[in-house]
């Protein structure tokens, strides 16, 4: 399904962009070229929302003292080495 948009381009970023699309070999015609253009825009948003959130939850976690005290017991037992597991191995 497609959408039908007008869009208004600076003039200086339709030049940048038009040695991309068009015809010839390796171009895409500008339609496919503002539609992966868009479409990278949004991975790159969500990406940077994603990453906001993550590092919201990790600073959120330092100050769970139940977690940080789950965190130190794994330390300590990764430390020991878990017994039976494959890991395990001496050193």
């Amino acid at each position: 399904m497609s959408v039908g948009i007008n869009v208004k381009l600076n003039d200086d970023i339709y030049k940048a962009a038009a040695r991309y699309f068009g015809k010839g070999k390796g171009k895409l015609n500008r339609n496919a070229f503002i539609n992966q253009a868009i479409a990278f825009f949004v991975k790159a948003h969500e990406r940077r929302q994603l990453a906001a959130a993550f590092k919201r939850a990790s600073l959120a976690d330092q100050k769970d003292p139940v977690l940080q005290a789950e965190l130190h017991e794994f330390d300590s037992l990764i430390a020991d080495g878990l017994p039976g597991h494959p890991y395990d191995a001496p050193r």
